[in-house]
């Protein structure tokens, strides 16, 4: 499939994400979505407020029927400027705030006629808005975030040279099967609500390709933990995946990371900056299927082993590090020939990552270069517990 130059809004295509796949693709024979030679479509995962009514209901407050959306929005955007949400903890759960905690300009929230909060259904509720000074919602097009974009459930896709925008989730999800590729698209303005929002999405798969795309501004309600560019999830082992010449930036949490069961992956000659954790490797995990499985059983997916090698990570909070527990460590990750500038923390290592191998890297400008976390409060380590644990040889300090 190719698609011609232009904007398309697929909610008008399908109220859920679109699924493509092929039971009978080959290496020699791809499912193919990408733009025709020399344009990149545009394609968005959102209703705009175009030709919709605002009323001003309370001095710098606006607000607008929400009956049209077919779904809860997570996501509110003029441009490229994402507009800030305000949240509440309603009966143990992230929610939209009531209309009182819009306090400052630039915020959104979705309410009913009383200015309570209400989720998750639209029916007579609004959406409520404080726009910065000069700004009135009567002249502008906001873009409210309502669905991902495209599901693949099969091996032998190829999704290239399209822009994907205002997505609610992920723009790519991928489960199963093997061989995806992932190439010189731009995905960006992601939202989700209490679950991670995710830029691509691949699991259960192996010999993925994520190669030459621009990743930015993916977000959840909660911030840091769950917002993620590229993440992976329980990958076959004998069937690694690349992520390679991409640029990462704008996201709050992390740039390249796992959900877990994810080894042996290359990631290479990435430009990742301005993110929470640019890179972040993982330990294992089990499948859904067996939760309590221990590193013997058949559903077990290890993680480590990772390749990381040839990147550039400027102004992250931090440049890579991996997430592991006592009981499942991650070990054999090899970080080399990377360059590590301004970050906080250019590499963080938990006691629990054995055979790590840190070689020929240059660290720079970073307010920490190699950070040893001990685990937080109530423990205690020395520099010497974690010397057996990883090799340090050819850094430039």
């Amino acid at each position: 499939l190719q698609i011609g130059p232009g904007t398309y809004r697929l909610m008008d295509e399908s109220p859920d994400t679109l699924q493509f796949g092929r039971a009978n693709a080959t290496p020699e024979s791809f499912v193919t979505i990408q733009a025709e030679p020399g344009v990149r479509p545009r394609l968005l995962g959102s209703l705009s407020t175009a030709g919709r009514a605002w009323e001003s209901t309370a001095p710098g407050v606006w607000r607008l029927s929400a009956d049209f959306l077919p779904h809860d929005p997570t996501g509110m955007f003029l441009g490229e400027r994402r507009v800030r949400h305000a949240t509440e903890i309603r009966n143990g759960t992230r929610s939209h705030a009531r209309v009182a905690a819009l306090t400052t300009t630039n915020q959104w929230t979705k309410a009913d006629a009383n200015g309570a909060g209400c989720d998750p259904a639209n029916a007579g509720c609004y959406i409520y808005y404080m726009p910065p000074n000069g700004e009135v919602p009567l002249n502008e097009t906001y873009e409210l975030a309502q669905r991902g974009l495209l599901y693949g459930g099969s091996s032998y896709l190829l999704v290239r040279g399209l822009e994907l925008a205002y997505t609610q989730a992920a723009a790519f999800s991928f489960e199963g099967g093997r061989g995806q590729i992932v190439d010189d698209n731009v995905l960006s303005h992601n939202s989700n609500s209490n679950d991670n929002a995710y830029s691509v999405f691949i699991s259960y798969g192996g010999g993925a390709r994520v190669c030459r795309n621009r990743v930015f501004d993916s977000e959840y309600w909660g911030g840091t933990p769950n917002s993620k560019g590229i993440t992976f999830m329980t990958m076959r082992p004998d069937d690694p995946s690349i992520v390679e010449d991409n640029e990462i930036y704008d996201i709050v949490g992390q740039g390249i990371a796992t959900k877990g069961g994810v080894s042996h992956l290359v990631v290479r000659r990435n430009y990742v900056h301005e993110v929470g954790l640019a890179i972040e490797g993982t330990d294992g995990r089990c499948d859904w299927t067996l939760p309590n499985c221990t590193q013997s059983d058949p559903e077990y997916f290890p993680g480590g082993a990772w390749d990381v090698y040839e990147n550039l990570l400027v102004h992250n909070r931090t440049g890579f590090s991996v997430y592991v527990t006592a009981t499942n460590p991650s070990a054999d990750n090899r970080v080399y020939n990377n360059v590590f500038a301004d970050n906080g923390s250019a590499v963080t290592l938990p006691p629990a990552l054995f055979g790590t191998v840190l070689a020929n890297n240059i660290f720079v400008g970073n307010e920490r270069a190699v950070y040893l976390d001990h685990g937080g409060s109530g423990t205690t380590a020395s520099v010497a517990d974690f010397l057996p644990n990883f090799t340090s040889d050819h850094n430039l300090f």
